[in-house]
């Protein structure tokens, strides 16, 4: 099953529109991330969208690497 972001995460990322820092998706499910990410990132319009966090790498490396 193909998952999306929730209905709040969009409206959060339309609230965001100007934010010069960084974005990046976290997500829990075991499917695959691709749709995921990819409606994350259309509705990030401008934004700044790193890679996301699917919960099963090393979630310290993955934070450190959102902040270089």
């Amino acid at each position: 099953m193909e998952r999306s972001p929730s209905n709040p995460i969009h409206s959060f990322l339309t609230d965001l529109q100007g934010y010069q820092g960084v974005v990046a998706p976290f997500y829990t499910f075991g499917g695959d991330p691709g749709i995921f990410e990819k409606t994350f990132k259309e509705w990030a319009g401008d934004l700044q969208v790193k890679a996301g966090h699917g919960g099963e790498e090393d979630l310290a490396a993955w934070v450190d690497e959102l902040v270089k």
